[in-house]
């Protein structure tokens, strides 16, 4: 998540330079996101239990919200290829208008049908409604992709966006459905501040105080 103006120079790990996404790379993103997010416990909640078709729907969720949020989310590339994505929302742009969100269900139930995008609006309303009212940077969605998972490239990324928040003493907020998660944020000072099951699914809601 970057802060508008600021980009990340090439990194060491694993070749990796972190910047903005071009307007261009915007469904390639949104692919990346789809493959690494597409067993979360809550997409299979929303999208259903045919990972096929459910990775389907979410590159076409993720193409949607990425063209609707406010700044670019950030790229981690890696020999000329996309591999990981993070999204961004800013003090007091995390959440869509009335009219955007119109627009946006619109979508969603032309190409991920009516059923979806119920149960995703189920889900998304129940995060809107924890968005904490202190000013603060939205992490999300951010992604590795699938076959890269566990080789640190998002935890370089989640450091890179620490960084910029503590030069700017801006707090930081996110929320997850995966348990495993939780204590890769906490070594970023992230902390639990609440716990709520969306979906049958359990999710935890974090947020790191301005340094």
């Amino acid at each position: 998540m970057a802060i508008p103006g600021e980009t990340v120079g090439p990194g060491s790990l694993m070749d990796l330079e972190i910047r903005d996404a071009r307007a261009h790379e915007l469904s390639v993103a949104a692919f990346v996101l789809s493959r690494g997010m597409r067993d979360n416990p809550l997409h299979l909640a929303v999208f259903g239990p045919e990972p096929e078709v459910r990775q389907r729907k979410l590159e076409d969720f993720f193409r949607i919200l990425l063209a609707w949020m406010p700044y670019s989310p950030w790229v981690g590339v890696q020999h000329g290829t996309i591999v990981a994505v993070c999204g961004m929302g800013g003090p007091g742009r995390c959440q869509p208008t009335s009219s955007q969100k119109v627009s946006i269900v619109t979508r969603l139930a032309r190409t991920c049908g009516m059923a979806s995008t119920l149960r995703a609006l189920r889900w998304l309303g129940e995060w809107s409604l924890r968005d904490p009212r202190e000013a603060h940077w939205h992490l999300g969605p951010l992604c590795v992709d699938a076959p890269l998972q566990g080789r640190g490239i998002g935890g370089r990324l989640i450091g890179e966006w620490c960084k910029l928040l503590d030069a700017h003493r801006a707090a930081g907020y996110l929320e997850t459905d995966k348990e495993i998660n939780v204590d890769v944020y906490k070594k970023f000072d992230f902390e639990t501040i609440a716990e709520a099951k969306i979906l049958g699914t359990p999710n935890w809601f974090m947020w790191r105080g301005a340094k």
